[in-house]
């Protein structure tokens, strides 16, 4: 799943954020090159899912850069963070999926919206992303009437509808059992393996990130305490991680 390149698709550099007097993140680093999985774990209110706003200019840094494709989110012109938003998918925690459409009308909605698909090549490119994610059958029917799992999937599709290059999920395992979060995590690896793009993963779910990343960042106190290959990463030997992997292990 991992690719070399020259420049990182995603290069945050010590990137400070606070909320009043509260610091979110207090020098964060982090690099992610063309065709890797990186997963983001930590306790609640680290930043994490902090992290990815900014990543796609829905945050502003307090201090520090945001390059994304080689350029620095801050810096762009609302045009260009538009034509940068093209270029990634998001995977929301709770699905957001619009009530009142269909699973069909969901997937075609950020399509229509761009205006350069007829409707039967976007009518194509709904089954082709519904049978990418396994829901095959289920176009027709309304968020409501779908398991949290299948929404879980139809919301990844919807993320990957536009053919990405990056890809970012926050929680995907949020609010799941043990069961669909598996099937879900297998779900990642298959398309980002089918798909080749770049992934961001904030999870807390340790099955996840050993399932679907190349390598796991630990945020702590606002920074990356560890920064390894997943398979070191859940081997630690840092006294904080060895702590955060324990209690979620219990």
């Amino acid at each position: 799943m991992s690719a070399s390149s020259t420049k990182p698709v995603v290069r945050i550099s010590d990137l400070h954020k606070s909320f009043a007097d509260q610091v979110v993140l207090d020098g964060l680093n982090l690099e992610v090159q063309a065709g890797e999985c990186l997963g983001i774990m930590g306790g609640s209110g680290t930043g994490k899912s902090v992290a990815l706003r900014h990543v796609i200019g829905l945050m502003q840094p307090d201090s520090g850069r945001v390059e994304v494709f080689g350029r620095e989110v801050a810096g762009l012109s609302a045009n260009e963070l538009r034509a940068l938003r093209r270029r990634v998918g998001y995977v929301f925690q709770e699905g957001a999926l619009v009530g009142w459409m269909t699973v069909e009308d969901n997937l075609a909605l950020p399509l229509r919206e761009r205006g350069k698909l007829s409707e039967p090549q976007i009518a194509e490119r709904v089954a082709e992303a519904l049978e990418t994610v396994h829901v095959v059958g289920a176009g027709q029917k309304f968020p409501s009437e779908i398991s949290g799992g299948m929404k879980k999937r139809v919301s990844i599709a919807r993320a990957l509808i536009t053919k990405p290059e990056l890809v970012l999920y926050d929680e995907p395992n949020a609010g799941l059992d043990p069961e669909i979060s598996r099937s879900i995590n297998a779900l990642m690896r298959e398309v980002s393996e089918k798909l080749g793009v770049t992934s961001l993963v904030v999870e807390h779910r340790v099955e996840c990130l050993r399932r679907v990343a190349d390598r796991v960042l630990f945020i702590h106190e606002g920074k990356a305490l560890v920064n390894d290959i997943t398979a070191s990463f859940f081997q630690p030997s840092h006294p904080r991680l060895m702590a955060f992997l324990g209690h979620e292990q219990e």
